[in-house]
């Protein structure tokens, strides 16, 4: 197999419109590449509700859909000894774990809704209480 080597970039500029928290880890790569990197964030990522716990509750499973859901609504959760929480991906997976809220439902593989509903500890009995940590205009699913 031939490894792949990543052009360079030079005299390259690339427009990155992630949000500015997010956009440094691929700015660095660009412009180690010998590329410009033009930061010019489109989107602001911030909290819907104001600060304090979210829904004011406990609740059986609390699923996080982002890395973006953990930063923002990790800290607003009260956890109880019954409370499951439940991770898209291993990304927020990982930033749960930093935020000492481990989770006890990854998907082995996928980041996304389905990969989420197919693991088999995602079975909830009927009346489950269940909150899910996501931003405005995500997914339905």
């Amino acid at each position: 197999m031939i490894p792949y080597v990543m052009p360079s970039l030079a005299e390259t500029s690339v427009l990155v419109t992630r949000p500015a928290a997010q956009a440094e880890a691929l700015c660095a790569l660009i412009e180690a590449r010998g590329g410009e990197a033009i930061r010019f964030p489109t989107v602001a990522i911030e909290p819907l509700e104001p600060a304090g716990e979210l829904g004011g509750r406990e609740y059986d499973l609390v699923v996080f859909v982002s890395t973006n859901a953990v930063a923002h609504g990790a800290q607003r959760i009260a956890r109880t000894a019954a409370t499951r929480i439940a991770a898209v991906g291993k990304a927020t997976a990982a930033a749960l774990a930093a935020a000492d809220m481990p989770a006890d439902i990854v998907p082995d593989s996928g980041f996304d809704s389905e990969a989420l509903l197919a693991h088999p500890g995602f079975d909830l009995p009927p009346g489950a209480r269940v909150l899910i940590v996501r931003g405005g205009g995500g997914r339905e699913l």
